[in-house]
């Protein structure tokens, strides 16, 4: 049968609907998959996700869980009880008949099914006024107890996730986590780390808790939020104490208690609390109705529960909360079971059996028997006489909304049913899946891919990103000859094809051939053709004319394209050279250990790594592991020297911190790291992010004078490059490691062997064509941009890039072979082809009122998503068309349709007829193009187009008085290069009247100002008026040939980026600013018209008079 890209959703079941392709399938190593589940057995599951035209089989011991979507509980009899099991399960069903061993229920999510009586730890009320808390049901109802700075400290499954934080809270505290876990219990393996339960609280109640942990319990539990002022339980070292204001001692912690299970019985208004074991015995007793105002503290209010961790791991495995009579309290033990009816009243008693008819449940104590109308029990906690062994969970699990549970082993699911074999139950459980929220799987340690034909040890493996998440896998690129492209998870049993529709990018992590280890093929197709769809091709250009290009390249049939279809083109590319491993001559370093097949390198302590020719590409990658117990840093300084404090550098700073990573625009020293975590402010959580087992992928990419930084593939940071380092391409790594692996060892703490900081698969790349434009700053970009008034109905189409870096815009005219011919200023150029770099073809400016240039050191966002031209391209008409990103840099969109002789055949609307070989295919992506997050070479290079001046009317006639409102304002300093190569800096002229005149060469009206201007102010004094020719956005080669022509020789200042204009509300030019003693501003004025040098030169005698008045909106200045 032949395979067709196809979606084989009309092949699936007629049950399968929109909402149930919510759920998420998640695998133990964290990955996650949206879609539907169709049946499942013991050993695997079936799942249908619309990326694939097949759909995935996938061995159940990979995987974790599955999610469903939120859907409301189905509403429980009031009749049914809530049936506690031992191993922590919970079901719901009414109470038919009990024999000495069984009770038996019917239920509506389970039918009618019977558990065994000494597995079962108790029964309570569905509708139940006297119990208050009776779980645990996960952290649906807990808050986190103190503001966090990261996150809320909760997460349902994983990091960072859960409610906001409780804005009423007060203390302090890191980051902390809490997870849930699939039976409803509440884990967490971070010291100190603080949930808080809110509950109504009467004036007496009893708490029953029960914790754990892998070491003697550490833990605190007080009633109310601000625990140093509650009532509270908490351990002290060894010590297990009531507390408040004073303590009491109740119980010596031994090495052996893992976990403590506990009864509370409080009295508020008596301010005492009662503590008892498990076995019913009396710990001891806390009275503080004595205490006196100054050790009492202030008031609080027991407006529910607080928990938090010790030194270790904790985990809380059960709480119940009800209401307490006030008598004395008594524990259940023995055989009696503990009866507690609707109105408060508790029986200690051994349960004979129950009469369904009559509705009474038989107790005997005391030799005396009675019989209690089952409808008013509000719960029943049995007997644990006749428990035999350790109650265990199942290792699969199902939970449901309104807070069921069972575990055991998955038998089957089919047509929304689930069969369950329980440790409790001697028939499976037949549970119906309606309202159910995970299915947990059972989990293995699985770490191969699996195929029909065949298994192998995934050392590297592929990577797909989507919406919700990752997953790992394998992109096969080989496959069958009629659908060669497909993609295997992890633990997967088939392989399904790749199909459009849903955004994901598929990233192969090895085997990957690259066209520049081919040195013919370079010499074959030396350039680079980028398309406006955002494909590069390697091709061969052998002229451009009035009608297009003509070139040839190995991946399409196409021999010319239009000049609408084109972005830029780079001509004979030089630096498609990737790197990998540090095996290259040139790398030294000291304190950091390399692996003997250098792939590897290991630091330990304050460490350094560099290489002064590596960057040959604009992509770097690399591989981070640490210790999750370290605090460290390290620096990537780019394009410089390496070292640490080299300006000229680029530095890129991970502080490496348990559970997460920041990146910072700057090196850490080295008492920094551990205040990390502690910051606070607006920006103390820029570029933090969660990762998984203290590990991450890095990529750094220099895209448009920017530094994109992504971790784990999703962009984090983005970094101004320092222009200044332009010439260079050197790296060095500089690290900072503390507190990595430490053990004790007779009594001091010894850093562990083997432990430390671990940077792997790095890479030196090119990710979209050559590498010219990187060192291209965004200031002089902008400058190449922006098309000046007396340029737009005729601005520039094309900018010329030399090999060097330097930019010439204007419109080009052809090329052949050996000579460029191009038009600026009026001017017709020719150069020799190897003087051009590359070629932009420029994007028209918008027809709308021209928006100002952006100042320069704007961050803008690191991937731009809106247009066709700025993420990958796809048939409107076809969503079965991928995108593939070729090694070096190369990108081809098109519809595969077979395999010939490795190379990858198929279609395209713009290509026609195309090809590529299979293993050069390093991502693949697929989906809307809107959605992409690839970053695009020249998506930038759009004209902008000067604003027009804003002449200063008052509104009432039009105009904008934005600049007129700066008069009587102090002006903001700044400081600029001269054009003889000083520096001026306001604040240093605070003495004396300083006239600012913005200008540009271009600008007729300016040109007319500029020396009646000039007259005006020599008439005074330097030493009381000076004159500061601001000149915008020009060359100081221009700006000399212009004064040397007119004669002039005024103080330039250099706004090279318009970083100063706009601070004085610069919208056209000539803009002037008269500033007073102290840099006040006394005068704006915008444009030009004679007589204006006369109007200044009386302006400023009226200033040095003392006559001088501001202008105002009633009193406007003559």
């Amino acid at each position: 049968m032949i395979k067709t890209w196809i979606a084989a959703i009309l092949l699936l079941p007629a049950t399968l609907t929109a909402a149930a392709d919510d759920a998420a399938l998640h695998w133990n190593n964290g990955d996650s998959l949206s879609g539907t589940l169709l049946k499942a057995d013991e050993t695997s599951l079936t799942w249908h996700s619309p990326m694939f035209s097949d759909p995935l089989r996938i061995e159940s011991s990979y995987l974790a869980s599955i999610n469903f979507p939120p859907s409301e509980a189905v509403t429980a009899d009031e009749a049914e009880s809530r049936i506690q099991m031992r191993n922590g399960d919970v079901l719901h069903g009414r109470l038919t008949s009990m024999t000495e061993t069984t009770m038996s229920f019917d239920s509506s999510r389970f039918g009618t099914f019977a558990v065994a009586r000494n597995r079962i730890l108790s029964l309570q009320r569905i509708k139940n006024s006297g119990v208050i808390y009776s779980g645990l049901r996960g952290l649906k109802e807990w808050q986190a107890a103190f503001r966090r700075p990261a996150n809320n400290g909760l997460a349902a499954g994983g990091p960072m996730n859960g409610q906001p934080p409780d804005p009423t809270t007060s203390e302090m505290a890191d980051g902390a986590i809490w997870f849930e876990d699939p039976n409803g219990s509440l884990s967490t393996k971070k010291s100190d780390a603080a949930i808080f339960l809110p509950l109504e609280l009467p004036q007496k109640f009893e708490i029953e808790f029960e914790l754990s942990s892998t070491k003697p319990v550490s833990f605190l539990l007080a009633i109310g939020r601000n625990p140093k002022y509650s009532l509270r339980i908490e351990t002290w070292v060894d010590e297990l104490v009531a507390a408040k204001h004073s303590f009491k001692h109740l119980k010596t912690i031994g090495e052996q208690d893992l976990s403590i299970h506990l009864y509370a019985f409080v009295d508020q208004t008596a301010e005492t609390m009662q503590v008892y074991s498990e076995t019913g015995e009396m710990l001891g007793q806390i009275n503080t109705t004595g205490a006196t105002s100054a050790t009492s503290g202030p008031a609080t209010e027991a407006d529910g529960l607080m928990l938090r961790n010790g030194d270790f791991d904790l985990t809380l495995q059960r709480l119940h909360v009800s209401h307490w009579d006030g008598k004395t309290p008594r524990i259940m033990s023995g055989e009696h079971s503990r009866i507690e009816l609707s109105d408060g009243t508790l029986h200690f008693a051994k349960v004979q059996g129950f009469d369904a008819d009559r509705g009474l449940l038989s107790l005997t104590a005391d030799d005396k028997t009675i019989a209690v109308p089952f409808v008013d029990v509000a719960s029943l906690m049995v007997s644990g006489e006749l428990a035999a062994g350790v109650a265990e969970r199942g290792r699969a699990w199902l939970t449901w909304a309104d807070g069921g549970f069972i575990s055991g082993s998955l038998l089957s699911v089919n047509d929304d049913t689930a069969m369950f074999k329980t440790e409790y139950s001697a028939e499976p459980l037949k549970c119906k899946m309606s309202s159910l929220i995970q299915l947990g799987l059972t989990r293995g340690s699985g770490s191969t891919i699996k195929t029909e034909n065949a298994t192998s040890t995934a050392v590297t493996v592929d990577r797909l990103f989507h919406k919700n998440g990752t997953l790992q896998g394998r992109l096969v690129v080989e496959g069958a000859a009629d659908a060669p492209i497909q993609w295997t998870p992890l633990g997967g049993l088939n392989s399904s094809t790749l199909q459009g529709g849903e955004n994901a990018r598929f990233v192969r992590a090895a085997d990957v051939k690259r066209w520049s280890e081919d040195p013919q093929s370079q010499i074959a197709f030396p350039d680079v053709l980028y398309l406006q769809n955002s494909d590069v091709l390697p091709c061969r250009i052998k002229a451009c004319t009035e009608e297009g290009i003509e070139f040839t390249s190995p991946l399409t049939e196409v021999r010319a394209f239009s000049h609408e279809h084109i972005r830029a083109i780079e001509l004979t590319s030089a630096g498609r050279i990737h790197q990998s491993g540090f095996g290259a001559e040139g790398w030294k370093g000291f304190g950091s250990a390399l692996a003997p097949d250098r792939t590897k390198l290991k630091f330990h302590g304050n460490v350094q790594y560099s290489h002064p020719e590596i960057l040959t590409g604009d992509t770097v990658r690399f591989r981070l592991e640490w210790p999750e117990q370290s605090w460290a840093s390290l620096t990537v300084s780019m394009f410089g020297t390496g070292r640490r404090d080299d300006e000229a550098c680029t530095h890129v700073c991970f502080s490496l911190q348990p559970h997460q990573l920041q990146v910072l625009d700057r090196p850490l020293a080295p008492n920094q790291m551990m205040m990390m975590g502690a910051r606070q402010g607006p920006k103390a959580n820029e570029g933090l992010v969660a990762v998984k087992n203290s590990q991450a992928e890095i990529q750094l990419v220099v895209h448009d004078g920017r530094i994109i930084i992504s971790v784990d593939g999703v962009p984090a940071k983005n970094i101004k490059l320092n222009s200044s380092s332009s010439v260079r391409r050197g790296i060095a790594f500089n690290a900072n490691v503390t507190m990595v692996g430490q053990v004790i060892v007779n009594g001091l703490a010894q850093q562990r062997p083997g432990d430390g900081v671990t940077l792997s698969d790095f890479e030196v790349d090119n990710l979209s064509g050559a590498s010219i434009r990187q060192f291209i700053d965004d200031e002089s970009r902008q400058v190449a941009l922006t098309v000046p008034r007396f340029r737009r109905d005729n601005p520039p189409t094309h900018v010329l890039i030399a090999p060097n870096g330097d930019l010439l815009r204007g419109r080009m005219l052809g090329f052949d072979e050996e000579r460029v011919l191009f038009e600026s200023r009026l001017e017709t150029l020719r150069f020799e082809r190897s003087r051009v770099g590359a070629i932009v073809w420029l994007g028209a400016p918008p027809k709308d009122d021209a928006a100002p240039v952006a100042e320069a050191g704007t961050n803008p966002p690191a991937v731009k998503a809106t247009g066709e031209a700025d993420g990958f391209a796809t048939d409107s008409e076809d969503d079965t068309n991928l995108q593939a990103q070729l090694a070096d840099g190369f990108t081809i969109t098109m519809k595969p349709l077979r395999l010939v002789d490795g190379n990858i055949e198929g279609s395209s609307a713009l290509l026609g007829k195309c090809s590529f070989p299979a293993r050069s295919v390093r991502e693949l992506c697929t989906g809307d193009p809107a959605a992409s997050q690839r970053l695009v070479a020249y998506d930038t290079w759009v004209t902008t187009r000067a604003r027009e001046p804003d002449w200063d009317i008052p509104e009432s006639d039009g105009g904008n008085s934005e600049a007129a409102a700066l008069i009587g304002k102090t002006a903001p300093d700044f400081e600029l290069p001269m054009l003889d190569g000083t520096t001026f800096r306001l604040s240093d002229h605070q003495d004396k009247i300083v006239v600012l005149d913005f200008w540009a060469t271009w600008c007729g009206p300016c040109v007319m100002a500029l020396p009646d201007y000039i007259a005006a102010t020599s008439k005074f004094e330097e030493s009381k008026v000076i004159f500061v020719a601001v000149n915008l956005q020009e060359s100081s080669d221009e700006i000399r040939t212009f004064l040397s022509d007119k004669q002039l020789s005024p103080r330039v200042a250099l706004d090279r980026s318009s970083a100063v204009a706009p601070t004085f509300q610069v919208s056209g030019i000539p803009h002037t600013v008269i500033l007073g003693l102290g840099n006040i501003i006394e005068d704006v004025h915008i444009g030009y018209q004679p007589g204006s040098g006369e109007t200044m030169q009386t302006t400023l005698q009226q200033m040095l008079d003392g006559t001088w008045k501001r202008a105002t909106d009633e009193t406007p200045a003559d």
